[in-house]
């Protein structure tokens, strides 16, 4: 056992250590787009650090490949973020149910997608949506009683 804990304990270091800094090429990508930032964690690879800070009170992650280019985002916020056209939708055709959380994500290519979580008082559900018109359910479970 103690051999296994040991074998643990350097894997963990090794998989922590593994990620540098990112390069200078990433840091001043992220300095030009974010440059009120001030702490901020990074993480991933070296192909591909990610950047985890706070903006606006919204959690946010971005990668970036080792160039410094954009690769995508998620941002974790609640309901009263969303853009106001998908606030205004999910308010009329989800009125019986509670928004929970939001999550946003984007890439490269400029698509935005919002994953909608929310719950009445059967289910717990994910809408999907890009442009607040059409809503794709993603996820839905039965509450336990």
């Amino acid at each position: 056992m103690k051999k296994v804990t040991a074998l643990m304990a350097i894997l963990m270091t090794l998989v922590i250590t593994s990620f540098a800094e990112p390069n200078e090429k990433v840091l001043k990508a992220f300095g030009t787009a974010f440059p009120n930032i001030a702490k901020v964690e990074w993480s991933g690879t070296n192909e591909t650090p990610t950047a985890y800070f706070k903006m606006n009170n919204i959690q946010t992650r971005v990668s970036f490949d080792k160039e410094g280019n954009f690769l995508r985002s998620m941002r974790y916020y609640t309901e009263k973020e969303l853009p106001t056209n998908i606030l205004f939708a999910i308010q009329k055709r989800y009125a019986d149910k509670k928004v929970t959380g939001v999550t946003e994500t984007s890439d490269a290519e400029g698509t935005t997608t919002y994953y909608i979580k929310m719950q009445d008082d059967k289910n717990w559900w994910t809408l999907k949506t890009s442009n607040g018109i059409a809503f794709e359910i993603y996820e839905k479970y039965k509450l336990q009683s």
